[in-house]
């Protein structure tokens, strides 16, 4: 069933494991705040990601 909900969701699954590789390193780093600069990257990005989804839709809206 999982595989079957990827598969639906798409790009958001590539987005979230992608944001999910680049905190990880962070995330399991040594230093006791490791994890709350992970969470803190991991929102920045997704709050990113959001920005340049909906940039790329009103852009492709304004072309088509």
């Amino acid at each position: 069933h999982r595989a079957e909900a990827a598969r639906d969701r798409g790009p958001f699954v590539d987005d979230l494991g992608l944001v999910e590789q680049v905190v990880s390193t962070v995330r399991h780093g040594h230093d006791p705040a490791a994890r709350g600069r992970a969470d803190e990257a991991a929102n920045e990005i997704a709050a990113l990601s959001v920005r340049l989804h909906a940039t790329l839709v009103k852009s492709g809206l304004r072309r088509g």
